[in-house]
């Protein structure tokens, strides 16, 4: 199926419909878990785990801290700042 390539512009029309209300921030707690690895690799078993079914026995390096979650929150940083810039509503 491939990444839902939508999804980072959605988010963006999201950040500014709430952002014209007069929001001045964002909380983002699952920033690590944004984008997997594109191939959607099977994750690897920890070592001594390799018959196990729980997810904390997997060794997350295909769906945590992937490259594309740095630029997206750069991304959307860059958009902010510039909302607010050409809103001209800086806060202290």
């Amino acid at each position: 199926m491939g990444r839902m390539v939508l999804v980072p512009i959605v988010l963006k029309d999201v950040m500014e419909f709430w952002m014209y209300k007069g929001l001045s921030g964002f909380r983002f707690d699952a920033v690590d878990y944004l984008y997997e690895n594109v191939s959607l690799l099977d994750e690897p078993f920890l070592p001594g785990k390799s018959n196990s079914t729980e997810y904390m026995d997997l060794d997350h390096v295909y769906t945590r801290s992937q490259p594309e979650n740095i630029i997206i929150v750069l991304e959307w940083r860059a958009f902010m700042e510039s909302f607010t810039k050409s809103k001209n509503q800086c806060r202290p």
